[in-house]
């Protein structure tokens, strides 16, 4: 077949990321809800491109276990956020995801980080930001930061409860 005569192809299929955050508090004596929150959020720039470091794995390049989140971090900083952010405006508790609190939902093409901020967890502060966090601080260009959200201002006490649930998704035109 000669070059005149073939045909090509195209496939047009995009794909994008996105996060979503939902923190739910509870009074903690009468375990109802006394606040939803639900919003998207930023993906930063080093968080997108720890993922192209995930496809690529190139010798020389970061292990991959450095770019796993694996830490929920909350702050008091109302400044949205962006795409060049390195870290919490004002970072003030942080936490170690445990074992069940990240869940890779293949199904919905997402993986889900949550925690549950207990009674005795955290208080004393009125949190306004949360950000997912990357194992590794000693990476050669990138932050630790992979994700950001600042959301209207809670008081976190002994008689509140907080669940935060962190949705990363990645969605084609065919889903």
């Amino acid at each position: 077949m000669s070059n005149s005569q073939k045909k090509e192809t195209r496939c047009d299929n995009s794909a994008a990321l996105s996060g979503r955050v939902v923190i739910t508090l509870y009074d903690a004596q009468k375990a109802t809800v006394k606040r939803r929150m639900e919003s998207s959020n930023l993906i930063v720039g080093d968080g997108v491109e720890a993922l192209l470091y995930l496809i690529a794995q190139n010798s020389g390049d970061p292990s991959a276990s450095s770019f796993a989140v694996t830490s929920l971090r909350l702050g008091t900083g109302t400044t949205p956020p962006t795409d060049a952010d390195k870290s919490l405006e004002s970072e003030i508790y942080a936490v170690n995801f445990g074992v069940g609190e990240k869940l890779v939902v293949p199904a919905n093409r997402e993986v889900i980080f949550s925690h549950t901020l207990g009674t005795a967890e955290g208080n004393g502060y009125q949190y306004a930001e949360a950000g997912l966090v990357m194992r590794d601080a000693a990476l050669p260009t990138f932050s630790k930061l992979f994700a950001r959200y600042v959301h209207p201002p809670y008081a976190k006490t002994i008689g509140v409860q907080a669940v935060y649930e962190w949705h990363v998704s990645i969605r084609t035109s065919s889903n």
